[in-house]
């Protein structure tokens, strides 16, 4: 004979303790997920209220490098636009 059948035949797995303890095993990993999944969405709700407190606190900052950064860079994207321009016109 078989193991499988063995096993089968012999336990009752569809027996009312057999499946509550089934039952109890899925609920046990299910309430854990949930409890780490929570905790890991409370951290991240807090990480991100501590960067819009920072930036909060620094928008004038904030707005003074972004400003001097796109001042920096918009000469070198007009410059790729008129490259792309005139080379399109010689294809």
């Amino acid at each position: 004979m078989q193991l499988s059948y063995l096993i089968f035949s012999t336990i009752p797995l569809q027996s009312k303790p057999s499946t509550d303890i089934g039952a109890n095993i899925i609920s046990t990993l299910t309430y854990a997920s949930m409890g780490i999944v929570d905790i890991w969405l409370k951290l991240v709700r807090d990480v991100f209220k501590g960067i819009e407190q920072v930036i909060g606190d620094n928008k004038d900052k904030f707005t003074q490098v972004f400003t001097g950064i796109l001042d920096a860079v918009s000469p070198v994207i007009e410059t790729l636009k008129d490259f792309c321009k005139r080379w399109i016109f010689y294809i």
